[in-house]
Formats: structure tokens, C-alpha cells, sequence
């Protein structure tokens, strides 16, 4: 009960606080090259998951879980501490339609098939990539895997996906946003495909956590300047939190269905195959943001 509540609800309150307003302030900061800035932004996440992920298991294998616990919650307060002192932004540095004040903004936006477009898309990506999360690691030490080399896989997702955040943010400036975007949901399937087939193959389960970073990777980074390019930068801080409500919500959808599939099925198989199809609806859901930009 009490990792729930410390873990579960704290780690999610803390996010939602600080994920959404840092990545609107970054795409206020930056007009030229915004996705390629929102690209480096996101690369964090994937640096922290390639980093701590085999120093979480070194830690749990030394000393235990709760050491580990302990020794990865100092690391976090430095962490934060140095953050909060390196962001220090004035408020003329922000784009000029940023600075609105609170009564001049509203959540009118919602209403927009672009703006909810972006939101379904976003919640069936989570449901789908939040399998892959929660099982990778035991889906494959069921099927014959060591738990070390189970755990790589998930660094392998991390490493991967700083690379779809740099790449895939770059090829914007060429192919447009809401291709990137489409592109890096349409990968998501395919990785799930070969997670399918690959049983007990630890390369084939290599090439799904690449593929599988690379696309997570890159969407994570180009979804930010999507919704700044349909729905624009005014009231940016509350249009990202509501995006990132569908990754908070579909985190809590996949994870315990996937299991409870699991459980029913006996297998892996039947789990698998609905990710993907719901991964492919995430694919679909994107048709409307081929229309103009929502003001």
C-alpha cells in the first residue's frame, strides 16, 4: 500500500507538475528549430531509462530493493535540486502569445477535432507502449529468458529511443510534424508484430525494444510541436497537460488489462495481438490533424 501511495501516486504527481509546463516552456522558448529543441528536451527521459534501468538491477542485486529504493531517492533530490536551479527563465524570454495571463485562456481547444485527435492518439499509443512497459521483462523471462537479460531490454528501449528522439525530431524540418508524428505511430505496430513472433528469440526480442525506442522515442519528441502546430502556443502549458492526461490515462488502462488478458488466456499471445490493434487505431485517429490549425 505504501509503494502505491509514495511511488504510484507520488512519482505521477510529481511528473504530471513538472513534464507539461517544462515542455511548454521549452517550446515557447524556441521558434526556430522547435522541434529539434523539443527533440533534446525529451532525450532526458530516454538517457535516465538507458542509465538507471542497469543501475536499479545492480543496486537490487548488491544490497536489495528497499537499499536501492533508498540509494535511487538521494539520487533523485540531487537530481531535481540541480534542475531547479539550472531553469531560470524570465518571463520576456517567452513567445509573445505565451504570456497571457490566466483569465484570457480556456480549455475552448478541447472542442477541436485536430486538438481531440491528438488526445485519442495519444491515449491509445500510452494503452499499447504501457504494455510493453509492464511486460516486456516477464513476458520474456516466461518464455525461457534470463532476468538479467531481460532487463537489458528494457535499456535497449531507452538507448533506442534517444535516438528516435534526436532522428526522428530532426526529419521534421524535411517531412513536416504531422508526418513524423504519423510515421512513429505507424512503426509502434510493426515492433509489437515481431514481439509477437519472437518467443523465446532474444534477438528478435532485441529488434522489437529497438524498434520499439525508436518509434516511442520519436513520437515522445514530435508530439509537442504537433500540438503547437495545430492548436498553437497560446495557453500552451494547459494544451500539453491535457495531452499528457492521455498518457497518464492510458498508463492506467493498459497495464492492468494486459495482465488481466494474461491471466485469462494463459499466454502472452492474445495480450499482444490487442496492443497492436489498438496501436493501429492510434494510427487512424490522426486523419483530422491534416486540417488547418485550430486557433
Amino acid at each position: 500500500a505504501i509503494g502505491y501511495v509514495t511511488y504510484g501516486v507520488g512519482v505521477g504527481l510529481g511528473g504530471g507538475c513538472f513534464v507539461a509546463p517544462l515542455t511548454a516552456l521549452v517550446g515557447q522558448l524556441f521558434e526556430t528549430h522547435r522541434a529539434l529543441a523539443l527533440g533534446v528536451l525529451a532525450t532526458g527521459n530516454g538517457v535516465g531509462t538507458l542509465v538507471l534501468s542497469p543501475l536499479s538491477e545492480s543496486l537490487i542485486d548488491a544490497d536489495g530493493w528497499r537499499s536501492a529504493y533508498r540509494v535511487l531517492a538521494v539520487i533523485a533530490a540531487a537530481v531535481f535540486i540541480l534542475a531547479l536551479v539550472a531553469v531560470r527563465v524570465r518571463s520576456d524570454q517567452l513567445a509573445g502569445p505565451g504570456k497571457q495571463t490566466p483569465h484570457q485562456v480556456s480549455y475552448e481547444f478541447v472542442r477541436h477535432r485536430a486538438f481531440q485527435s491528438l488526445f485519442v492518439s495519444g491515449l491509445l499509443m500510452s494503452i499499447g507502449l504501457f504494455v510493453a512497459f509492464a511486460f516486456v521483462v516477464p513476458f520474456a523471462t516466461d518464455a525461457g529468458i534470463s532476468s538479467s537479460g531481460a532487463s537489458r531490454l528494457v535499456a535497449v528501449i531507452g538507448l533506442a529511443s534517444i535516438v528516435g528522439r534526436l532522428g526522428l525530431a530532426s526529419l521534421s524540418s524535411r517531412f513536416g510534424v504531422v508526418a513524423v508524428y504519423r510515421g512513429a505511430l505507424a512503426v509502434m505496430p510493426i515492433a509489437f508484430m515481431i514481439w509477437l513472433i519472437a518467443d523465446g528469440s532474444y534477438l528478435l526480442l532485441v529488434l522489437f525494444a529497438a524498434v520499439l525506442g525508436v518509434s516511442y522515442g520519436g513520437f515522445v519528441a514530435i508530439a509537442p510541436a504537433v500540438v503547437i502546430e495545430q492548436a498553437g502556443v497560446e495557453a500552451l502549458g494547459r494544451k500539453m497537460g491535457v495531452v499528457f492526461l492521455s498518457f497518464g490515462i492510458g498508463g492506467l488502462i493498459g497495464p492492468p488489462a494486459a495482465g488481466a488478458i494474461a491471466d485469462a488466456t494463459s499466454g502472452r499471445t492474445v495480450p499482444i495481438s490487442i496492443a497492436t490493434g489498438v496501436l493501429l487505431l492510434a494510427v487512424l485517429s490522426t486523419r483530422p490533424l491534416a486540417r488547418p490549425r485550430v486557433r
